[in-house]
Parts: C-alpha cells; sequence; structure tokens
C-alpha cells in the first residue's frame, strides 16, 4: 500500500502523525509526507520521506490541490492521509477516487465531512468530548517529540521525587508559581528561558532552570508535572500514567479549558485558574499536587484503562489496509 501523508508546516501537527507514519512504514507499507519545501528538514528530522508540494496545507482550492493532486498520481497513492488542518488533501482524495483519512490532534472536534473514509482521534477517552467524537476512530495517544539528546543528568535517577514544570504562555504568572513551589518536598525541573523569568523573582533552592529539556525524558523520570500547555501536553502527561496542574490563563483555547476540566472531575489532574486565584490558591494547588497520592492513582488508572480500550497505532494499521 503507498500512503500518502499531507501535513501543514506546524511541527506539533507533523509530530501528531508520526507514530502511525512509523506504524504504516513497519508493517512493510510505502510512506511517503507531503509538506511545502520548506519543511522538509523537520519532514527528515522525523526519519520519514518528504515529498515537497508547493501548495499551502492549511487552504483548499485550486491553487493549493493542484500540486498535492500531481505529487498523488505520481506516487500513485493508495490511500491519502491527511491532518485535519490539511483539508486539501480531504478534496484531492475525492477527485481522485483515493481511500481518504483524516487524523485529529488531541482535543479537535471538527465539522463532518462526507469525503472522508474514517476519521482518527488520538484523545484520551478522559478528555474527549464524548457527543463530538462520534463516529471518529480512536488510537492510542503515543507521546513523540522530535529528535533529541538526553543530557547526563537526566540519564540518572533523581535522588528525590521530582516535578516537572513546562511553562510556555506569556500570561502565566512566573514569580507566584515558582513561589508555589517553593514549599514542595520535591526536586523541580523547569524548563523556561531565562529571559521569562521576571526581574526580581525568587528562585527556590530546590528548582533547577533548563532553557529546554527532552520533554518525554523529563516527563518519565518525573511524578507529577506542572504545565500550561494544550491538550496534547495533557495527553502526554496522561500517557504516563502522571498526575498534572493544568494552569489556565485568558488565552487558554475553549478545548484546552474543557479538556482540564475533564481531567480534574476524573481525579487525575488539577485546572487551576492561574489569573484569579492569586499566590496564595496556587501554593494551594502545587501543594495538593506533590501530597495527594489519590491523584496520582487515579492517573495510573486512566493510563491503564486507556492503554486497554485504545488501539496502538500499529493496530490500527489493519483498519487503514482494510479501506484498500
Amino acid at each position: 500500500m503507498r500512503v500518502l501523508i499531507a501535513t501543514p508546516s506546524l511541527t506539533e501537527r507533523l509530530y501528531n502523525l508520526v507514530p502511525l507514519a512509523w506504524a504504516l512504514r513497519t508493517a512493510g507499507h510505502e510512506v511517503q509526507v507531503a509538506s511545502r519545501p520548506a519543511f522538509t528538514v523537520e519532514v527528515n528530522r522525523t526519519g520519514l520521506v518528504a515529498a515537497p508540494w508547493d501548495g499551502d496545507g492549511l487552504r483548499a482550492g485550486e491553487g493549493a490541490a493542484g500540486p498535492l493532486a500531481r505529487r498523488a498520481a505520481a506516487f500513485r497513492a493508495d490511500l491519502l492521509l491527511w491532518d485535519e488542518l490539511a483539508p486539501t488533501a480531504g478534496d484531492v482524495a475525492a477527485d481522485a477516487g483515493v481511500a481518504s483519512v483524516r487524523v485529529l490532534a488531541p482535543g479537535s472536534a471538527p465539522q463532518a465531512r462526507g469525503d472522508v473514509r474514517l476519521t482518527v482521534d488520538p484523545t484520551p477517552a478522559a478528555l474527549r468530548d464524548p457527543s463530538a467524537a462520534a463516529g471518529h476512530r480512536r488510537m492510542r495517544h503515543v507521546p513523540y517529540a522530535g529528535p533529541a539528546e538526553i543530557p547526563a543528568w537526566l540519564r540518572k535517577l533523581p535522588r528525590r521525587r521530582r516535578i516537572a514544570v513546562t511553562l510556555g504562555g506569556e500570561k502565566v504568572p512566573v514569580a507566584e508559581v515558582f513561589e508555589a513551589l517553593a514549599d514542595v518536598d520535591a526536586e523541580v525541573i523547569a524548563t523556561l528561558p531565562t529571559e521569562r523569568i521576571p526581574e526580581g523573582t525568587a528562585v527556590p533552592d530546590n528548582v533547577r532552570f533548563f532553557d529546554t529539556a527532552p520533554w518525554i525524558a523529563l516527563a518519565r523520570s518525573s511524578a507529577a508535572v506542572v504545565h500550561d500547555a494544550g491538550v496534547g501536553r495533557m495527553a502526554d502527561v496522561l500517557a504516563y500514567g502522571l498526575p498534572q496542574c493544568v494552569l489556565l490563563t485568558g488565552d487558554a483555547q475553549e478545548e484546552t479549558v474543557r479538556a482540564a476540566h475533564r481531567l480534574a472531575e476524573h481525579g487525575a489532574g488539577l485546572a487551576v485558574d492561574a489569573d484569579r486565584l492569586g499566590g496564595a490558591g496556587l501554593r494551594s494547588a502545587v501543594g495538593a499536587l506533590a501530597r495527594d497520592t489519590e491523584l496520582g492513582e487515579r492517573a495510573a488508572a486512566l493510563q491503564a484503562q486507556e492503554a486497554a480500550q485504545a488501539p496502538t497505532p500499529r493496530e490500527l494499521v489493519a483498519v487503514l489496509e482494510g479501506l484498500i
């Protein structure tokens, strides 16, 4: 089977496709990834074969569809598998009579399309909206963060309980977050550029800063995670069975807010309104994350449930083969 994968020029969207792409490849199928020429290096860094095209994966229309249609015809594609932000591929598949499979990102709830044979949804059950996911084929979320080198300090077992902190949003009250972490009996590893730390912030003795650290390796060595990221990061943390504290700010997307509250309802994490709680509220939330063993137990239970119920990318390959 020849599979052409279409992705927009967004690293996180490409990485969401990689586990399924490699499952297809290792099952013996020929796989190429269609993307804009400027994105070729990113595709190649995943070990996949890039097939650059001149269209814009974020727009439909002849100007975008023409080059992709020619690529699909030259490749003699049996299946077009595409990210939801590259809908041009769905139009191309319909015109060419090729099987069309849309792959969502965790937390997405797109409109139905009549020309799609299958929609693959990697959102963990604990984070998904059941009504919006009707008719979607579930797939287990497999964390992938791209090529990385694990530094020497991360190759060793932590000497004490470790909490990972990743902060990316501009509205996160950084100073208050680290003040809240000061009383936690744990080693705190924070991935945050030093320029993001407000002048005068008191950095607790138990906190170590790194501009970057391999996310997956850091998560695997941690007992809990504090972050302000989206549903994809929540899904990553759940895949490792870890409790998490999700810091919600005014610029958080609606799907992020909804997923964080679903997680809290399952008792596997905390959804914290970072804009309104203030320092005392943050200290209480972070303290609960560090001390409440039930949060960890519920997160581990959700991990086991997802592993039992959601097929892996490798198991989904047989479903895709059945479409041809």
